[in-house]
């Protein structure tokens, strides 16, 4: 296996192909993955150079001229029924217990977050990008006094992107989505942990997070909610499968869902 401190050196040649770094970050479930080169990579040490990799493609594609190919990938829609009905979301809600007070006094502020439109609400959330530690400017940190200040990203263990999502569908699926999104307060950061509006890829291009969209039918109801990294399920793919069991496991009327993956836009 190659060691991971040799990516810099001699590796770098095996990695110039642009189709096998895809193939590397998307298929990265993999215990190895051979290069074109014959070099090989382990799980773990994609998983401790996901960065770097994704700092590289980028400077590869633009010695190349080349722009870098962001589409979203739409998954097929799965349903899932059963014999139970309810008149509307929040009836939903109340019967699986779920229909719980939030302190909307302690949210942490995100520019150009939009409590409400219409009849919808809206909470601001946190999610780490499969991408791993993505920052070029500073970001936001809370100290044990919970009061919040500038810090330099190599000083932060992990940098959530500070996003939002529909407050009913959050409410709906809390318990499972909680290893993949957390609602942005402060005491759901520690201190070595921080956070940004915006996810800088390179000086003008920054990540959009994986997103869960749900609808169903029979409520006339739809809404999406973002999901990202967990330690326990570190890439796209592994986190998409454990989101899609643990929704085959609830028993909602006519549940639709598909995903959109992670991508990076200007």
């Amino acid at each position: 296996n190659v060691k991971t401190s040799l990516i810099l050196g001699k590796e770098v040649k095996a990695l110039s192909s642009l189709s096998f770094i895809d193939n590397l970050l998307n298929d990265a479930c993999n215990e190895s993955i051979k290069t074109p080169d014959n070099y090989w990579f382990t799980r773990s040490s994609i998983l401790q150079e996901g960065s770097y990799l994704f700092n590289l493609r980028y400077k590869l594609k633009t010695l190349e001229s080349e722009p870098i190919e962001t589409k979203p990938v739409q998954v097929n829609v799965t349903i899932i029924e059963n014999n139970t009905s309810f008149t509307d979301i929040d009836s939903l809600l109340v019967s699986q217990g779920k229909q719980t007070e939030i302190n909307y006094n302690n949210f942490i502020n995100k520019s150009g977050f939009i409590r409400q439109s219409g009849h919808r609400k809206y909470l601001p959330l946190l999610v780490a990008s499969f991408m791993g530690k993505v920052s070029h400017y500073a970001v936001n940190r809370f100290d044990s006094d919970k009061k919040s200040h500038l810090s330099n990203p190599e000083q932060c263990k992990i940098i959530y992107l500070l996003t939002s999502g529909d407050e009913k569908l959050w409410l709906l699926l809390r318990d499972e989505l909680k290893d993949f999104v957390r609602l942005a307060v402060p005491e759901n950061l520690a201190e070595d942990e921080c956070f940004a509006d915006k996810l800088y890829f390179s000086s003008r291009r920054y990540i959009h997070p994986a997103r869960l969209t749900i609808k169903i039918k029979n409520l006339n109801y739809s809404g999406s909610l973002p999901f990202g990294f967990s330690d326990s399920y570190p890439f796209y793919g592994t986190a998409k499968a454990e989101i899609e069991r643990r929704i085959n496991a609830l028993d909602i009327t006519s549940l639709q869902y598909s995903f959109t993956q992670e991508n990076v836009k200007s």
